[in-house]
């Protein structure tokens, strides 16, 4: 059966109480966050104007990390799960490039994600989320590499 909407790629909370997914249910591509006991849920995104993917929730469950893409450009976002304060943390990086798949270190001190950030070729780079500093962790893959897994 075919579906005009769709609901895909749920991250599952770090205490296992709620899920993130993206859904076009109300037009563009949103995340929208459901208490799975309640069965509440709502669109966490709406008011940021932008199409939002890859939802990846931190460790301690305070933050959303997810992919924002506007007009071709797709950056890393950061959405305080409590209150809906969001940040582009890929503001300074290259207008260029495009960062997204974004996936949190077990400990929570890094974000993985994509970027061709140095050129055409994509690679995975780990932003220190203290200082903001990003560190490329591979190098000269083409568009055929899949998004950063970490190590236990």
């Amino acid at each position: 059966v075919f579906d005009e909407f769709w609901d895909e790629n749920p991250a599952w909370s770090p205490d296992g109480a709620s899920l993130a997914f993206q859904t076009n249910r109300q037009g563009g591509v949103d995340i929208f966050h459901l208490d799975l006991l309640s069965g509440y849920q709502r669109n966490i995104t709406a008011d940021l104007g932008l199409d939002c993917f890859d939802p990846a929730w931190s460790p301690d469950g305070r933050w959303l990390a997810f992919t924002g893409a506007e007009q071709g450009e797709d950056h890393i976002y950061l959405l305080a799960v409590q209150t809906g304060a969001w940040h582009d943390l890929m503001a300074l990086a290259a207008d260029y490039s495009l960062e997204y798949n974004p996936t949190w270190s077990p400990d929570g001190h890094y974000l993985g994600f994509l970027s061709n950030q140095e050129g055409e070729a994509f690679n995975v780079y780990a932003l220190e989320m203290a200082s903001g500093v990003i560190h490329r962790a591979t190098e000269g893959f083409d568009d055929h590499i899949a998004g950063p897994v970490w190590q236990p």
